[in-house]
């Protein structure tokens, strides 16, 4: 790989004496108290988290199974715009290509969260996927997701949640249809 050579003192020079550095001077800041409607720490946090994350979380633990093989190519075009083609070979079912479409807006709420984002997909037979996120203020947010075949709407869910200092709340209906009033 290459030659290793340790640097030496030359002869006849003494090495520098070791040292301590010395203790700091500047006196230990006080610790700020705790202003009204934040908490004093990730820790002392005590929301339970969304219903809905619980069952993220314990999926994220089984591994996901399939046979065949999947390809996925995706490029971002700029800071808020990606898509993604992706194939999948499968034995059992039908071999599929979707193409995708994101969009993460510019409202930043922390270094890892922005919104609205927006993701789609449609797939070669013209199903199409779509998700909306958006968060309305720090503590409510939204989502809206739809399903649609050709021609026609086949499912839809809206959900709201509020994330209290000790509690979350969240609302969600499904396949709402106003026409047959169902």
């Amino acid at each position: 790989m290459g030659n290793v050579s340790a640097a030496e003192a030359p002869q006849g020079v003494p090495s520098p004496p070791l040292m301590v550095p010395p203790p700091p001077t500047e006196p230990a800041k006080p610790v700020p108290k705790q202003t009204a409607g934040e908490p004093a720490s990730k820790d002392a946090d005590q929301n339970p988290g969304l219903y809905e994350d619980l069952h993220k979380q314990t999926k994220d633990v089984f591994p996901q199974v399939f046979e065949g093989a999947k390809v996925i190519v995706a490029k971002g075009l700029s800071s808020h715009f990606q898509i993604s083609h992706t194939i999948t070979l499968a034995t059992f079912t039908p071999s599929v290509y979707r193409f995708g479409a994101t969009y993460i807006g510019t409202k930043q709420l922390s270094p890892t969260e922005a919104f609205p984002v927006l993701l789609g997909d449609v797939d070669s037979q013209g199903n199409m996927n779509a998700n909306i996120i958006h968060a309305f203020s720090d503590r409510i947010r939204g989502k809206l997701v739809a399903q649609f075949q050709p021609s026609k709407c086949v499912g839809q869910q809206m959900s709201v949640d509020y994330k209290g200092d000790a509690y979350s709340a969240s609302l969600t209906t499904g396949n709402i249809d106003p026409v047959s009033s169902s």
